[in-house]
């Protein structure tokens, strides 16, 4: 992952000529109704659901007759559908949708949240393609490949009696707006002279993600809202949303992996950010703006128990100290003053290492302590009273 700081003082010199010539694209950016952008259908700054709640276009992906099958007859195939859902746009404005692996009746959902860099600007988002499918047609062939990915088995494969998560419906939200997946905003960038349309609309795919979920799981009592790196962050970012989505009868908890929420090391780079993707916070945080260190303290105010928080982070995670500008010895110990203020439901899972992501490791890691991922994710699911930090 390129450096931040390098790709912050390189946005900002964009606009000589000689930038622009190497680049290939201009250094012109404009707010929300600039000439040429194709808006999101309804309010600019709230997705519209589908009234009919029509899930679309559906593609089913045959189960892998390779794959691995479970002593538990009562757990379901393996089979993945592609929900096409046309409010949600990627970053070029195209149309884009979310796989799901239902199991009907369940009482319990995971929510997965794909991961995948961040961009702000010409040159991040067009020019140096720091984020994922930010350009990408991203539908149902590429979202039905990502699910199958060998990496993610830990969290899919019903087959594996280590995954916390076999029994439950799963959900898999692609990533293409380069914002934590939390922004509201429809600007555009300048490329060759003529303005492209830029959608930095990830908080409103999730408002009319929800839609559609709210109504295909009736039975649902209990959601876990997951993400990994950018997906971490959106987790956390999308956590009131969800919760006030499926009403108070439903319980919702987050499991962050790797988007720990400490405050960047240059609040420029981060106001840059926030601005280009119109940030959604959490209602009612007034200084959740400011920085990341302010979420968790908010939450724990205000997300009654028994919700849990589980956070897990490498203690000198290279991808993240580049991308909130942060020595390894910055971040540890932003970490540590982090989990001396957590709230009472809110724990850290800590390895040492300069590390990116664990869900998608294989094996899953242990900790210094000899704690091993998987158990202490089975305390969290399970309300286990003795469930706490752990690692160095």
């Amino acid at each position: 992952m390129p450096d931040m700081q390098f790709l912050w003082r390189l946005s900002q010199s964009v606009q000589t000529a000689s930038l622009v010539f190497a680049l290939g694209v201009c250094a012109c950016s404009s707010s929300e109704g600039s000439p040429n952008v194709d808006p999101i259908p309804g309010d600019a700054q709230q997705a519209s659901g589908d009234p009919q709640l029509s899930l679309g276009d559906t593609q089913v992906l045959p189960s892998d007759p390779q794959a691995p099958t479970t002593d538990d007859d009562t757990l379901p195939a393996p089979t993945w559908s592609y929900q096409h859902v046309p409010q949600a746009r990627c970053g070029d404005g195209s149309e884009t949708g979310f796989a799901i692996n239902l199991v009907p009746g369940a009482d319990t959902a995971m929510i997965f949240l794909q991961g995948g860099g961040n961009c702000w600007d010409t040159v991040t988002c067009l020019g140096l393609q720091t984020a994922t499918h930010f350009s990408d047609v991203v539908q149902q062939d590429v979202v039905l490949q990502e699910v199958a990915d060998p990496s993610l088995a830990p969290l899919f494969d019903r087959g594996l009696n280590t995954n916390p998560f076999r029994a439950m419906t799963q959900i898999y939200v692609p990533y293409c707006t380069g914002d934590l997946h939390a922004g509201t905003r429809v600007t555009s960038y300048g490329v060759f002279g003529m303005e492209r349309a830029a959608y930095h609309v990830g908080a409103l795919n999730m408002d009319a993600y929800l839609e559609h979920w709210v109504a295909m799981l009736p039975n649902v009592r209990r959601v876990v809202l997951t993400g990994v790196s950018a997906g971490g962050y959106g987790a956390l970012l999308n956590w009131t949303r969800v919760r006030t989505a499926f009403g108070n009868g439903v319980r919702v908890d987050v499991l962050d992996d790797s988007g720990p929420p400490i405050d960047p090391g240059t609040e420029l780079l981060w106001t840059t950010m926030r601005e280009a993707w119109g940030l959604s916070f959490p209602e009612g945080c007034g200084d959740c703006a400011t920085g990341p260190s302010r979420w968790l303290p908010h939450y724990a105010i205000t997300v009654p128990a028994p919700a849990r928080v589980a956070l897990l982070a490498h203690q000198q995670d290279e991808v993240i100290g580049q991308f909130l500008t942060l020595t390894g010895s910055a971040q540890a110990q932003a970490l540590d003053a982090m989990r001396a203020t957590t709230g009472p439901r809110q724990k850290l899972y800590l390895v040492a290492g300069d590390n990116h992501t664990m869900l998608d490791d294989q094996p899953w890691p242990v900790t210094s302590t000899g704690v091993a991922l998987g158990a202490w994710l089975q305390q969290f699911l399970q309300d286990e009273p003795t469930w706490d930090h752990q690692g160095p």
